[in-house]
């Protein structure tokens, strides 16, 4: 096998078992994506950090304190993985996720 087959096939490889892509968030062992239900991302995921509605993208975050959101069709979720970490950002309309991002490192 020649160089440039093996550099192809490497490339294949490592690209398969490469980190959930920028649309995505890891949860666990579950990787979720743009089109999920706010119930399914709760359900796989569990309860936000914080959230608050789509329309205020400045205004200031609601601390949940570990408790199930209030079910809101347009509203912007953070996901805090902990110190050091990026937080991730899920923005939700119409119930169905639309969005995930990363924000800061959390200090």
């Amino acid at each position: 096998m020649n160089a440039s087959r093996v550099g192809l096939l490497l490339a294949l490889v490592c690209s398969a078992w490469g980190p959930a892509g920028a649309s995505d968030m890891r949860c666990g062992s579950q990787i979720i994506s743009s089109g999920e239900t706010q119930q399914g991302v709760l359900a796989r995921c569990g309860p936000p950090s914080a959230m608050r509605p789509l329309l205020e993208s400045d205004g200031p975050w609601q601390s949940l304190e570990g408790q199930d959101p209030p079910y809101e069709p347009n509203v912007v979720w953070r996901y805090d993985p902990g110190y050091g970490r990026f937080l991730n950002i899920l923005t939700f309309e119409s119930g169905v996720l639309t969005e995930v991002r990363q924000g800061p490192r959390e200090q």
